[in-house]
C-alpha cells in the first residue's frame, strides 16, 4: 500500500505539472496575442499622426502663401489710396475713422491724428450743409448699405467745398459688416461731370480689388454700380 501510495503521489504531481505548463503556455499566448494587438494600435496611431502633421503643414504652408499674397495686393492697394488725387476714408462699422489718405489732408486740411477715431460728419459739414444727403449718409452707415451722395462740406479753416462721396460697405466672409471705405471727389478739381465720373470709376475699381483682398469676396453691389457706369460711358 506504500508503495502504490507513493505511485499514485508521483502521478498526480506529473499531472499537476502538465496542467501548470499547459496553464504557462495559454498565458504566454495571450500575452503574445495582446503584445501584437498594442503594436498594431500604436502603427495605426503614428500613421495617423503623420496624415495628420502632413495635412496641417500644408494647411499652414498654404495660408502662408495666401498671407503673403494679401500682404503684397495691400501694400499695392495702399499705395493707390495713398497717391490718389481723391479723398479716400477707411472706417470701422460704426463710421468712426481709422485710416485717410494723403489727398484727404490736403483739401481739408485735418491731419490723421486730429481726426482718428471721430466720424466725418462731425467736422466736415457745416451750417450750409443739405440736411437731406446728411440724412442718407447716416441712414446707409445705420443699415450697412452703399451710398452716393453730393454734399458741401467744410475745410478746417472754414471754406466750404462741394465733394461727391462715394460710401462702401466691406463685410467679411461671414457676412459681418467690418468698415466703409469713403471716396471724396472734390467737385472743384475738375472741368466736366465727365472727368468726375471716370475719377469715380477708377476709383470703385480700386475699392472692388481692396475689398476682394481683403474679405475674399467680390463686392457684388459695387460691381453692379461699375458695370452700369462702364454701360453709360459706351452710349
Amino acid at each position: 500500500l506504500f508503495v502504490v501510495a507513493i505511485m499514485l503521489c508521483g502521478i498526480g504531481v506529473a499531472l499537476l505539472s502538465l496542467v501548470t505548463t499547459a496553464g504557462i503556455s495559454e498565458s504566454r499566448e495571450e500575452a503574445e496575442q495582446a503584445r501584437a494587438q498594442v503594436t498594431a494600435r500604436l502603427h495605426e496611431q503614428t500613421a495617423q499622426l503623420q496624415d495628420t502633421i502632413a495635412r496641417r503643414t500644408a494647411e499652414l504652408r498654404e495660408a502662408n502663401t495666401s498671407l503673403r499674397a494679401a500682404a503684397d495686393s495691400n501694400a499695392l492697394l495702399a499705395l493707390v489710396a495713398q497717391n490718389t488725387v481723391n479723398g479716400v476714408v477707411i472706417t470701422d462699422a460704426t463710421g468712426r475713422i481709422e485710416w485717410c489718405n494723403a489727398a484727404f489732408t490736403r483739401v481739408t486740411g485735418y491731419e490723421f491724428d486730429e481726426i482718428k477715431g471721430r466720424k466725418p460728419g462731425h467736422f466736415l459739414q457745416g451750417a450750409d450743409t443739405d440736411p437731406v444727403p446728411m440724412a442718407q449718409l447716416r441712414a446707409a452707415e445705420r443699415d450697412g448699405q452703399p451710398c452716393n451722395v453730393e454734399i458741401l462740406n467744410y475745410t478746417k479753416r472754414g471754406t466750404p467745398f462741394w465733394q461727391i462721396i462715394d460710401l462702401q460697405p466691406v463685410r467679411d466672409q461671414s457676412g459681418r459688416l467690418v468698415h466703409f471705405i469713403a471716396n471724396q471727389t472734390d467737385l472743384g478739381d475738375y472741368g466736366s461731370r465727365g472727368q468726375i465720373r471716370t475719377a469715380l470709376l477708377s476709383l470703385k475699381l480700386a475699392e472692388v480689388a481692396w475689398i476682394k483682398a481683403r474679405t475674399a469676396q467680390w463686392p457684388v453691389i459695387l460691381l453692379d454700380e461699375v458695370m452700369a457706369e462702364l454701360d453709360l460711358q459706351r452710349r
